[in-house]
């Protein structure tokens, strides 16, 4: 290579920050301080069979070599807060880079103007590896907008989507630095209700760590487009549900900036399929009220809430809670909404799903959501807890629980369980992010209500060998369940 390229450039940013010299990095590496010239000059780049130990051993170098303070811009770039994470954090930088610079090399793309290539088509599987850029690695701060044909695409090529909007190392970290629009096609004929709903909940949950946004429009079908505001942009026609054609990437600031624009402009109030808020905003403005009151309740439970506690116990963690001050909404009115709550739960018909999961992990862990409020019960609280669900079976014919197995389908078996609050009313998701923010979504679409409500319609009427629906055999798991946390609270207190 005779000038420079992403690889070498992002190389000597990252001495150049961490003020690692070259003949340091080659002792590091116990290499000749003239292959470090080539890599910055970008000459040349390490050998593919040894760049997974090189890209490691510079990452270990300008951790360890950087000052406090150099560190400490480092920590900003990448969005962490350890060591251990930085370097991992820019061996995955490098390594994209890497990547991206050997590709260009070998493939036989045809550059049509500066920083711009095309192709005339490509497997979808090459599409995503282009869309995973390089430059989403630095999380700080990236405006990202995209308009996907999900619901074309092979179902296998949907999950490489999810991995590939991983723009950070861990969905347990917030970076409020990212701010990600996507725009879909939601199509009215030819749907799996049951798979497609399970998509987009485990792709909000998968993106709740970030500010993600999702909108509707006829103008995403049969796209493919990715772009990162002044950064660049990947653009292509879906061919068939495994290929697209016609794929231009841009590179150019320019022209990348007049793509998100355009699609920008898609994304309004009239186009949102999910309104976020929170539980307290629900509360204050009667949303929450009107999801319990209003008639066909449809609930798929993924972790307890609140609405399943006994009077004794709610007053208790209502208590502990309000103590911390966060409240925006009065006590009285919270005592209200668990009374209706409550009478609901006792005379209405209701249909309930709720992931077995949703039960051993609580009797596990004791984690309990309290009107997105984290609180760890004690074993007896949660016996409590469980002993009221099993009351209410017993009292309320119409109340009527189903439990899910190993999930309804094997995709999205080990992902994080979505709870669903479906009515005629306001109907909402409580998505479980580990750090219970940006995790409650209004329905904001009918076309997206449609669809979880068939989903659930569908899945509550099918039988199914991964869902329980024998009352004795629910009622039965629930008591063994309860003589469990029994066993633990005494052994709790002899300890």
């Amino acid at each position: 290579m005779k000038s420079k390229n992403r690889f070498s450039e992002l190389l000597e940013q990252l001495m150049t920050k961490a003020d690692v010299k070259n003949y340091v990095l080659a002792q590091h590496l116990r290499y000749d301080v003239s292959y470090i010239s080539k890599w910055v000059s970008g000459k040349n780049i390490p050998t593919e069979k040894n760049a997974d130990k090189i890209l490691h051993s510079i990452s270990e170098c300008i951790v360890s070599c950087a000052s406090d303070k150099n560190k400490t811009f480092l920590y900003s770039d990448y969005q962490v807060d350890i060591d251990s994470d930085l370097i991992e954090a820019i061996y995955d930088n490098l390594m994209a880079e890497y990547h991206y610079v050997r590709e260009l090399l070998e493939n036989d793309n045809t550059e049509i103007a500066p920083q711009v290539s095309y192709y005339n088509e490509l497997p979808l599987h090459q599409f995503i590896s282009k869309v995973k850029h390089p430059i989403i690695r630095q999380v700080k701060s990236l405006n990202v907008v995209a308009a996907l044909d999900i619901f074309s695409i092979d179902p296998e090529y949907r999950i490489m989507m999810l991995e590939l909007q991983n723009m950070q190392p861990s969905t347990r970290r917030e970076y409020p630095g990212v701010h990600f629009s996507m725009i879909i096609h939601i199509p009215e004929h030819e749907h799996d209700y049951v798979y497609d709903s399970l998509f987009l909940m485990n792709m909000l949950t998968f993106q709740s760590n970030i500010d993600f946004q999702l909108y509707d429009s006829a103008l995403a079908h049969g796209k493919v487009v990715f772009g990162i505001n002044n950064l660049y942009s990947i653009s292509g026609m879906l061919f068939d549900s495994s290929h697209c054609m016609a794929v231009n990437i841009n590179e150019n600031s320019e022209n990348s900036s007049a793509i998100c624009n355009k699609l920008n402009s898609l994304c309004n109030r009239n186009t949102l399929l999910f309104r976020k808020t929170d539980l307290q905003n629900m509360l204050l403005k009667y949303d929450y009220i009107q999801s319990i009151l209003s008639p066909n309740l449809c609930w798929l439970i993924g972790h307890l809430t609140e609405h399943f506690l006994p009077d004794d116990l709610f007053e208790e963690l209502l208590l502990q809670t309000y103590r911390s001050g966060e409240w925006k909404v009065d006590i009285a009115e919270l005592h209200r909404i668990h009374s209706l709550t409550q009478n609901i739960m006792s005379t209405s018909e209701i249909n309930i799903f709720i992931y077995a999961s949703a039960f051993s992990d609580f009797i596990a862990s004791g984690e309990f959501d309290f009107f997105n409020h984290r609180i760890t019960l004690m074993p007896h609280q949660r016996a409590l807890c469980l002993q009221h669900i099993l009351s209410l079976l017993k009292k309320n014919e119409n109340y009527r629980i189903k439990l899910i197995g190993n999930g309804f389908t094997n995709d999205f078996r080990h992902l994080a369980k979505p709870s669903l609050f479906l009515s005629n009313g306001v109907s909402y998701l409580r998505l479980y992010n580990k750090y219970y923010t940006n995790n409650v979504l209004v329905l904001n679409k009918a076309n997206v209500k449609m669809m979880f409500t068939k989903f659930f319609q569908d899945t509550w009427a099918k039988p199914s060998e991964h869902i329980v629906d024998n009352p004795d055999e629910i009622t039965g798991t629930l008591t063994q369940h309860i003589h469990s946390l029994k066993m633990l609270s005494r052994l709790e207190k002899f300890s």
